[in-house]
């Protein structure tokens, strides 16, 4: 997933954090794990929570990691990860700012 990181890092023009290493501002934060895996193939689904003073900043920020991340056809998104899709998501009013929820379902190849 490390891969995935660095292509997500480099789609954003804010912060990217870890769960636990939250800090304040507009930002995303991300989690992980794995729902399925049997050796030769691992199923990992994450949860992007982006934060922006606006909803309009909120929803381009998800766009530029739904361009960066979602992958289309038969195209793998890295050596390792051979799918990702986008599975869901919403959003919340947080304070002064707002918060979009994305899933994201990927397919890890050992």
């Amino acid at each position: 997933m490390e891969s995935v990181i660095r292509i997500m890092e480099a789609a954003l023009p804010c912060p990217l954090y870890a769960r636990g290493a939250d800090k304040g501002g507009e930002r995303a934060v991300y989690n992980y794990n794995t729902t399925t895996y049997n050796a030769a193939r691992r199923e990992t689904r994450m949860k992007v929570n982006i934060y922006a003073a606006t909803m309009a900043r909120a929803i381009e920020l998800e766009r530029l990691l739904d361009q960066a991340l979602v992958t289309k056809s038969e195209t793998p998104l890295t050596a390792t990860v051979t799918r990702c899709e986008r599975n869901g998501g919403g959003y919340l009013e947080d304070g002064d700012g707002h918060v979009r929820i994305a899933y994201y379902d990927f397919t890890l190849r050992r």
